[in-house]
């Protein structure tokens, strides 16, 4: 993975919305990612300050987006557990 990392993420709905054919619009989902308090850059030992990064997804994307996370963070979780038996 390139680029910077964030390390917090946040929700906000209604912030955008999009036309659609026929008339009518279609509510967007906002995510931002964000550098939390306290958090240090790991290259160069400084506090971390950069820039909120936001994204606008459609509902179904943001419910894929949703899923995914889930299923990432679980898998996260087990291999923490699983290594900190190991350590034991």
């Amino acid at each position: 993975m390139s680029g910077r990392m964030r390390f917090e993420a946040r929700v906000d709905e209604a912030l955008a919305w999009i036309g659609l054919i026929g008339g009518g619009k279609l509510e967007l989902v906002t995510i931002t990612l964000a550098d939390g308090p306290g958090v240090v850059d790991q290259r160069t030992g400084l506090p971390c300050g950069g820039p909120e990064v936001s994204c606008d997804l459609r509902p179904c994307e943001a419910r894929k987006l949703a899923a995914e996370l889930l299923g990432a963070a679980e898998r996260s979780e087990q291999g923490a557990r699983r290594q900190s038996e190991v350590i034991r």
